[in-house]
């Protein structure tokens, strides 16, 4: 069941009003793009300070499978669904490979600061803020990290304003205490029920429409078996 409301990020401005949204929210199903159809249920709201946003871009670091390294995604539409702004703009998104073997230089960051129109203080704090990103997504083992918004202020500052971060499963040995913070937390919004079990025994568990599973040990073989399904 769904309250109707639209996102799971709101900008407030006085207690009443987050009163308002928390309750639109908490026991609601909250549905994104990045959710099932029938959205998922929120338990808890994390309420944080804001700050004033004048410019809202977007920045990620991935994993490139064309150049087998890592590369990194900005664009100055931040704030909104990267789909989207791919969809309706794609000239506004930026890629930059990174050669796994030499890293992220500082170089290359003071690039993309330039291409997002960064001046003076900003330039500088944006290099800063992407050098320590690329050194958190090698030692947390990451798969994503998302920045959204990499947001401006009117004081010409850079904050990381709302960010995803994924780790490796097959590194969660390495990365045991992120990996208990995550289970042990009210996350606020729930899981797939099957997906967290399956989760828990070491599975991968993708959920398509239909009765028939599938059930086996590679990617591969799984696409095969559903095609002759």
């Amino acid at each position: 069941m769904t309250s109707g409301m639209k996102g799971g990020v709101h900008v407030v401005k006085t207690p009443e009003i987050i009163k308002e949204k928390t309750t639109g929210m908490i026991g609601y199903n909250l549905i994104t793009k990045q959710t099932p159809a029938a959205g998922l249920p929120v338990r808890s709201v994390l309420v944080h300070e804001g700050v004033d946003i004048d410019l809202q871009n977007y920045l990620a670091i991935l994993h490139d499978r064309k150049n087998q390294g890592l590369c990194i995604v900005y664009s100055k539409k931040g704030g909104m669904d990267i789909e989207q702004v791919a969809e309706e703009d794609p000239d506004a998104i930026h890629t930059l490979p990174i050669n796994i073997r030499k890293g992220l230089s500082v170089e290359d960051a003071a690039q993309i600061c330039t291409n997002l129109g960064f001046e003076g203080k900003l330039h500088a704090q944006g290099i800063e803020q992407l050098m320590k990103l690329y050194k958190m997504f090698l030692t947390v083992d990451a798969t994503q990290i998302e920045v959204n918004p990499w947001a401006v202020t009117p004081d010409k500052d850079v904050y990381c304003v709302d960010a995803k971060i994924n780790i490796d499963e097959n590194a969660a040995f390495r990365q045991q205490e992120i990996t208990k913070s995550h289970s042990e937390s009210d996350a606020g919004i729930e899981t797939d029920p099957n997906e967290a079990k399956a989760t828990s025994m070491g599975l991968n568990y993708i959920a398509l429409d239909g009765n028939i599973g599938c059930m086996v040990n590679g990617a591969g073989l799984a696409m095969a078996t559903m095609d002759i399904i």
